[in-house]
């Protein structure tokens, strides 16, 4: 449990990610949702239990129910800022997870270059820099 609280990524020229928050926990149900989602795409929500493969999930935003799953997952299609919020799951007869926050950021500009950050949001395309970087890399070779 000491190993929960805020992470992120630093590059050498000092840039910094947005920062996600890991909580650890011993029971035995997870749920698995995206660090961040942009907007206009699907965000899929897991709920995982360590004991029972197959199971009947319930998912939860900000405290209100919002929908039952046999398949223990639940895809919000095209998302916008209104499905930001704290996120969780339960299985009957297992208990229910933490919550997790899902959040919605803007797509980033066609006119903004994967090799400059942009100054509005320094990681807006940090993970695009390094495939990018490696794909030119290996050509060289």
């Amino acid at each position: 449990k000491e190993d929960g609280g805020a992470y992120w990524c630093e590059g050498g020229g000092g840039e910094r990610s947005n920062s996600i928050n890991i909580t650890v926990t011993d029971g035995s149900v997870i749920l698995e949702s995206p660090a961040l989602t942009v907007e206009g795409k699907d965000a899929t929500l897991r709920c995982r239990n360590k004991t029972v493969p197959i199971f009947t999930a319930d998912f939860y935003k900000n405290g209100r129910h919002i929908k039952s799953s046999s398949t223990g997952q639940m895809i919000i299609h095209r998302v916008s800022k209104s499905d930001e919020g704290l996120y969780k799951c339960s299985i009957p007869g297992a208990g229910e997870s933490p919550e997790s926050r899902l959040d919605i950021v803007a797509p980033p500009s066609l006119s903004e270059s994967p090799f400059e950050s942009p100054s509005s949001s320094p990681t807006a395309w940090m993970g695009l820099k390094q495939p990018v970087i490696n794909n030119l890399v290996s050509k060289k070779r």
